[in-house]
C-alpha cells in the first residue's frame, strides 16, 4: 500500500474540534433518548435521539482516525 494513504490529514485542532462536539452530542443524544423512554413519550421522538447519536459517533471516529 501507498504509505501516502496513513498520513493524517488534520491536525491536533481539528480533532479536538471533532471531539468535542462529538461527546457532546453523544450525551445530548443519550439524555433525550433516556428521557424519552423514562416518561413514556412517543416513540417518535427517539428519532432526533437517533440523529444526535450518530453524528456523535462520526464525530469521535473521524478525530480518533485523523481524518
Amino acid at each position: 500500500m501507498n504509505g501516502a494513504a496513513c498520513i493524517p490529514n488534520i491536525g491536533a485542532i481539528q480533532r479536538r474540534r471533532r471531539f468535542w462536539p462529538g461527546v457532546i452530542s453523544l450525551v445530548l443524544g443519550l439524555a433525550h433518548g433516556a428521557a424519552v423512554v423514562v416518561w413514556s413519550i412517543s416513540p417518535l421522538l427517539l428519532v432526533p435521539a437517533a440523529v444526535l447519536l450518530f453524528a456523535g459517533f462520526a464525530g469521535i471516529l473521524q478525530s480518533r482516525e485523523k481524518t
